[in-house]
């Protein structure tokens, strides 16, 4: 996973170009190593063109551990597959999400 920050908040961006069942708990472990000192973290998933259950429920997961240290996990660039997902569940009630990463950025540094 890329990190880059702005800001001084870091942006996530996976390399995966899907999230599936069979690398899921390398996307887990570099998540959730990117979460641990963190209280405001970006998601670019502009690079991930498809995302089944398991890759949805690690990113559920990152929310709550976020939520549970007040924190917060922005995500963005959601491309048409995956949003479709997203859509199905609902993600946007439970979630923060924006089109764009200066959209994130702008929503968290305020």
């Amino acid at each position: 996973m890329k990190s880059i920050e702005k800001n001084s908040i870091p942006i996530l961006i996976p390399e995966l170009k899907q999230i599936d069942v069979n690398n899921s708990p390398r996307f887990r472990e570099e998540l959730d190593a990117q979460l641990a000192n963190r209280d405001k973290v970006i998601l670019d998933l502009g690079n991930v063109h498809f995302m089944d259950s398991t890759g949805l429920g690690i990113i559920v997961s990152a929310l709550r551990t976020m939520n549970e240290k007040k924190g917060a996990l922005a995500i963005c660039s959601i491309t048409p597959a995956v949003k479709v997902l997203f859509d199905m569940v609902r993600m946007s009630q439970i979630a923060s999400l924006y089109a764009s990463r200066e959209e994130a950025l702008t929503a968290l540094s305020s």
